[in-house]
């Protein structure tokens, strides 16, 4: 996972960059919702992430949440576009 224990998100364009990542470099169907812990990879039937990177992920989507409240942004607006392009640009996103 490219972000690490260290990384944190505070501003709205990290928030659409960490958006970008999930999307477009691992290839998740993300929704802002769910839980880290709840990815599993179709291929081999793991989770997608260690316990330690989906708590880095949790804490990442709760800033994430924290930063587009601050910002008086809908976190669903400004993730679902994004996730909607890499349906439509055809990317095979793991469930």
């Amino acid at each position: 996972m490219k972000y690490t224990a260290e990384s944190h998100i505070t501003t709205i364009k990290e928030v659409t960059d960490f958006a970008k990542y999930l999307v477009n470099e691992l290839h998740l169907p993300i929704h802002p919702d769910d839980k880290f812990e709840h990815y599993v990879n179709l291929e081999t039937g793991e989770d997608q992430f260690t316990p330690e990177e989906a708590e880095i992920g949790n804490r990442l989507m709760a800033e994430c949440f924290d930063v587009c409240e601050k910002a008086n942004t809908d976190i669903y607006d400004l993730m679902f576009p994004i996730i909607e392009k890499g349906i439509m640009d055809g990317l095979d996103l793991e469930y």
